[in-house]
Formats: C-alpha cells, structure tokens, sequence
C-alpha cells in the first residue's frame, strides 16, 4: 500500500475502512455508514413540506391537507390502499377524522368487517381522492394499534376537518412492486401539491441587501487586468433616457432581479416595479461569444455596475407603489458607480456619456492587488 500524504493519520480497525490503496476501485457512497441513504423520488417529494394547505369542502366540512415531516414514530392504524394499480400504505395516528362512528371499528365491528365498513364510512374522502389522483380508490386491509414509523421515502401529513373536527397526522408510501407505477402516482401528488398547495411565505422582515445595477459589459480576463484608472469601459446593456437612467433592482449576493427602480436628476431613486417571481436574466441582452478553444486569458468575465447598495427587508421595499422614492440613507451623487466581478467589488467608476451610448471611466481599480 502506498504512504498516506503527509499529516494524514491512518486508519485504525476495520480494514473495509482504510484508504484504498492507489488506482483502486473509489468505494461506493452506499458503503460508508454515517451517509443517510435517500431515494431519488424522496428528494424532489422533499419540497412539499414548505408548502402551505389546501382547503377543499366536502359535503358539510371542510377538509385541511398539509404535508408535514414526521420525526417520531406513533401507534395508530395502518390502511393499504390501491389507488388504481398501485398500492399504497397510508399509516394515521387516529380514525377520529372519519367521524365518531369510526370509533365502532376498535370495538364492535368484527375484524373481517374493518375494510367493507372503512370504504363505506370514507367514501366520500376516497372520492375527493379519486378526483386528486384520477385513480379508484379502495381500501384492501385495515390493521390497529400499529407502531408507524415515517422512512425517508414516505410523505408524512396533516389532515383535519371544520368545524371542531379531529386534526390527525399520518404518512403515505407507495409500495406497489412495480417501481414504474409508484414512481407515477408520485409524480401526480407533487404536480397536484405544486397547482393546488401555496408556496412557502417569502421572509418578509429579514434584512436584505439591495442594489440598483446600471448595466453589464463583459471582457476577456486579460482585458480584465490591464485595467488602469482612467480608462473608459462602454456599458453593453444601460439603459439611460433624457431626463433619467433606468435601473435593475436585484437583491442578494447573487443579484437575484426584483423589479427596475430608475435614477433621477436630483439624486434620488424611483420605484418603477416590483417583481416576485426573479426570473429574469439581468444580463440577457450581452451576447455570448462564440463556443471555441480560447486560452485562460480569453475566458469572459462579467462585469456589473451598481449605483447603490442598502439594507431593507423584502416587506419594505414590496410594499413601494411605483413612482415612490427608495429611502437608501444615502444620496447619490457625481454619477458614481461601483464596479463588480461576482460577488467582489474591483473598482470605483464614474458615468460618462459617449456619443450615445454609457460608459464608466474608471477612477481606481483594485483587480491587480486581488490576483
């Protein structure tokens, strides 16, 4: 075997677990024991949990659905479905949310009798089922005082019933064998939950950092670094008017877009619009260059202009009506801009206009001392 880098300890014990020796097969991540081992389907059924509940009416109540992760495991009844082709087991702390004559079922009701009289007493919560999943639902077997336990395939749950109703929590696992038919049923749950369950609430009261970014221009790293004080860069994307210059509004280290505020003569920032939704490409209109075999020195680099930068929460500032004035704590003046590469900033500019386009002539840079 060959010696380990200097400072590395070796490995006392099992010899499973030593470092493999050079050119040896890497050990498969499903060895290694402190690794959680997820299925794919549970990573993406993840995301269901920052979403809020749905709300349907059902006869004379009100249904209350919300996915919830479980941690503890509770002793309740364990029902196996099939939804359509495809088997279900659906595990619930109580049948109280059927009503009070589910309480029938653990007393008077023979065993051989549980599934005939749970289709029956559910079967108009097994047809709102029907309508989510465009599947037949029926209930195969009904088992009590079960300890359920949630694995990290299963989507655990809420479900309650207005006015007064019981609030019960559960999980559901699709456990039919064929791996196809689970894999779809699960697809339709996460279509369903995204169309019908709201989205996780945006952190409105947390402090976030905000920019007004003026425009792009994008330079090859060799260009990058000759950059002195006093050179003059054109802007690739600005966007300036007579009488004022229209902004992005981003937020974040990232930039995220947020809406477009605009500059006016006087030193002051106007709310145009706020958007929630992000997706646009602040920089979209920079055209890529073509796809060809280029040296270090020829990779592009993206540059990013900002006039201003403040702290506010995403409360504050989704609230501004268009045409209000951006309370930054600071005035803005001699045109200055920053200059950005990421999330670094690599000089001081002013705004300077060049025939008819935007420019900035640099007045320090700092991407020299930061190679």
């Amino acid at each position: 075997m060959n010696a380990l880098p200097s400072g590395v300890p070796p490995l006392e014990g099992d010899p499973s677990k030593r470092a493999p020796e050079s050119g040896a097969a890497p050990i498969p991540l499903g060895h290694f024991p402190y690794l959680l081992r997820l299925p794919r389907s549970a990573v993406a059924l993840s995301g269901l949990y920052g979403r809020g509940a749905s709300s349907r009416t059902v006869g004379a109540a009100t249904w209350r659905f919300q996915w919830r992760w479980l941690t503890e495991p509770f002793t309740g009844v364990e029902l196996r479905l099939r939804l359509g082709d495809t088997g279900v087991l659906v595990a619930i702390d109580s049948l109280a949310l059927f009503g009070m004559a589910a309480t029938e079922i653990e007393s008077d009701i023979p065993t051989r009798l549980h599934v005939a009289y749970l289709n029956g007493l559910g079967a108009v919560l097994w047809q709102e089922l029907e309508a989510i999943t465009q599947r037949p639902v029926r209930v195969m077997e009904v088992r009590l005082d079960v300890h359920c336990e949630a694995t990290p395939e299963c989507l655990g749950f809420e479900l309650g019933r207005d006015p007064a109703g019981a609030l019960s929590r559960g999980f559901l696992r699709c456990v039919d064998p064929d791996p196809s038919r689970n894999a779809d049923l699960e697809r339709v749950l996460l279509e369903w939950s995204r169309r019908e369950m709201p989205g996780a609430p945006a952190p409105t009261g947390l402090a976030m950092r905000w920019a007004a970014v003026v425009g792009h221009t994008r330079l090859a790293v060799a260009e990058l670094e000759g950059l002195e004080a006093h050179d003059v860069v054109l802007l690739d994307d600005a966007k300036p008017t007579p009488n004022a210059l229209n902004c992005w509004l981003c937020v974040g280290p990232t930039r995220r877009y947020a809406g477009r505020v605009q500059w006016r003569n006087g030193g002051q920032l106007q709310m145009l619009e706020f958007d929630r939704t992000g997706e646009v490409n602040v920089s979209a209109d920079i055209e890529s260059p073509a796809k060809q075999e280029t040296g270090f020195e020829d990779i592009p680099v993206n540059l990013r202009f900002e006039l201003a930068q403040w702290n506010a929460s995403l409360a504050e500032i989704g609230s501004l009506a268009p045409g209000t004035v951006l309370d930054i704590g600071q005035r803005l003046e001699d045109h200055a801009v920053s200059v950005w590469v990421e999330q670094r900033c690599i000089g001081k500019g002013q705004l300077v206009a060049i025939g008819e386009r935007l420019g900035v002539r640099l007045l320090s840079v700092f991407a020299r001392e930061h190679t």
